[in-house]
Parts: structure tokens; sequence; C-alpha cells
């Protein structure tokens, strides 16, 4: 069932980072960023909705399920598209003129640490992290006899402020 709310937020966040990657002089343009985050927590929502409702009815977390359907969902099109690029790269430039740490990095989504050859593969990255981190801290939280759930929480709000503030005074 599709949510129209949740599709409005998406196609406001679509046109934030448009504006952030077009051209045009509009106020828009340098709050684009707030596209992406904007995803990523609709994401977060909707991923960390589908586990309480299937906890809810199942009093039981089905991790492997959710990796194998991640993995299907992301990694055949981010390796056609790094293969098919690197094919294009290496018959134009030549098979050197790729770093292959850059390239190992953006294998294993760790271009956000090591080096990248594309700038814009980071928010992958980061939404792979998101998929492999949610389940541990999921798992966390809804045993609630775990005294470190609330360490889980303040921790997780922590997270959101720095960031929020790294954010602000990024802009």
């Amino acid at each position: 069932m599709r949510n129209v709310g949740l599709d409005i937020l998406r196609g406001i966040a679509i046109l934030l980072v448009l504006f952030r990657h077009g051209n045009v002089d509009f106020i828009f343009q340098k709050f684009g960023w707030l596209g992406v985050d904007l995803f990523f927590v609709i994401s977060g929502y909707l991923i960390t909705l589908k586990f309480l409702t299937e906890f809810k009815a199942t009093r039981d977390l089905n991790f492997k399920k959710h990796f194998f359907k991640r993995a299907i969902k992301i990694l055949p099109p981010y390796y056609v598209f790094v293969f098919g690029s690197l094919l294009i790269i290496w018959l134009t430039k030549g098979p050197n003129s790729i770093d292959n740490i850059n390239l190992i990095s953006e294998i294993f989504f760790v271009q956000n640490y090591i080096g990248n050859i594309w700038t814009h593969t980071w928010s992958l990255a980061v939404e792979v992290h998101f998929y492999l981190l949610i389940p541990v801290f999921i798992s966390l939280l809804i045993n609630r006899n775990n005294v470190e759930s609330k360490s889980v929480i303040y921790l997780l709000l922590s997270c959101l402020i720095l960031s929020f503030g790294l954010r602000f005074f990024e802009s």
C-alpha cells in the first residue's frame, strides 16, 4: 500500500536534488542537499517500519531475508555500473587510469573513507552501511530487558544531533 504523504516527500526530495545540481540560480539550489537527507530519512523510516511490523507479527526478525532483499535490489545494478564504467574508462584512457585502491574501495562501499572513483557513489555507501547496521540497532531496541537499549537510544539521538549540527555548519 502506497503512502501518498511519503510520495509527496519523495517528490520534494527529487526537486531539491535537481535544484542543487542544476545551473539555476535559485534559492533552493543552496538547500538542495536536504533532498538527499530527506531520502535517507524516508528510507530509514520505511526499513525500520518493516522490521517492527515483522517483529510484531512474528516475534522474530529475519536478518538473512533483509540482507538478501537489499542485496538483490542494490548490488546488481551497482556492479553493472561499476564494471561498465570501468570498461569505458579502460577503453578510452587505458587500464592504468584507475587507482586500484579507489576501485577496491568502490567495490566494497568504503569509498567515503579511503578514496573514490565516482563522486556520487558516496550516498549508496551510506545506504549500504545503514542496511548493515539498522538490524543491530533494532534488535537491541526491541529487547526491552536489555540494559543497553537505553544506551542505543542515547547514541542514536547523539548521532542525530551531531550529524544535523555538522550539516548545518557545513552549508
